[in-house]
């Protein structure tokens, strides 16, 4: 019997959180099903790493992409695109001295505008992977180190420290229309764990959500709007120019 309690106790530990709420009967004819949920919740692929696992391997067989890589699709297109996303940026307050992070910087083309704008150590880089950012400083090369830009990897830890700096602007660019619905919720909650309350977050408008899509996602206090380029996110307290 103690064996049996053991088990009913690991399983619900590790039992994802579609399947809380099933009675646990490993003596019973629940047992196969509640296993089979228990391996699929241990080596379901999160959307992001498929993402970065179908991103990487079309990039090993040197079709060109969007926005990632050394070489892009559309080269001019993106430049002009991002240069605009800056000049957005400034009718919001967006200055040199302005503490940036961008929330899946990619290789950095979009980025590319804003480091050059800003003053040395002011723009931080994110990503789910080096193997993006990496490219982008490959490409930038000096930019990069005359700039001090900051990149790195996504995690807890990494959004704790960035958080502690207190930046001025957060933005997410080319990003949300790669979030699933299911992963709306994790997404929000990252990029806006980097705020504080004079933080202005800007995220790019996409097809798939609106404004309505994004506020119950938003900490207590905060407030979205939706722009011609973009969702405009600021705390109640902050008079945003525009």
């Amino acid at each position: 019997m103690k064996a049996l309690q053991l088990a009913h106790a690991a399983a619900r530990t590790l039992v994802p959180w579609w399947a809380v709420g099933v009675e646990l009967d490993f003596a019973g004819r629940r047992a196969p099903i509640v296993l089979r949920a228990m391996w699929r919740a241990l080596t379901r692929e999160t959307p992001e790493r498929r993402y970065e696992r179908r991103i990487l391997t079309r990039m090993a067989r040197g079709d060109l992409t969007n926005t990632l890589g050394i070489q892009i699709r559309d080269e001019a297109h993106i430049r002009a695109t991002s240069e605009q996303w800056l000049a957005n940026l400034v009718t919001l307050g967006f200055r040199p001295d302005s503490l940036c992070v961008e929330y899946g910087c990619g290789s950095l083309w979009c980025a590319e505008p804003a480091i050059r704008y800003l003053q040395p150590g002011r723009f931080i880089g994110l990503d789910i992977t080096n193997r993006f950012y990496a490219q982008g400083r490959q490409r930038l090369d000096k930019l990069v180190s005359e700039k001090q830009v900051g990149l790195a990897k996504i995690s807890t830890r990494t959004l704790r420290e960035v958080a502690a700096l207190k930046p001025d602007f957060v933005y997410s660019h080319r990003v949300l229309h790669h979030v699933p619905r299911r992963a709306l919720g994790r997404y929000m909650h990252n990029i806006t764990s980097l705020l504080n309350q004079q933080t202005v977050l800007v995220i790019e408008n996409c097809r798939r959500y609106n404004a309505e899509d994004i506020r119950p996602f938003l900490p207590q206090g905060w407030l979205c709007r939706q722009d011609a380029f973009g969702l405009v996110i600021t705390h109640r307290h902050r008079l945003v120019a525009g």
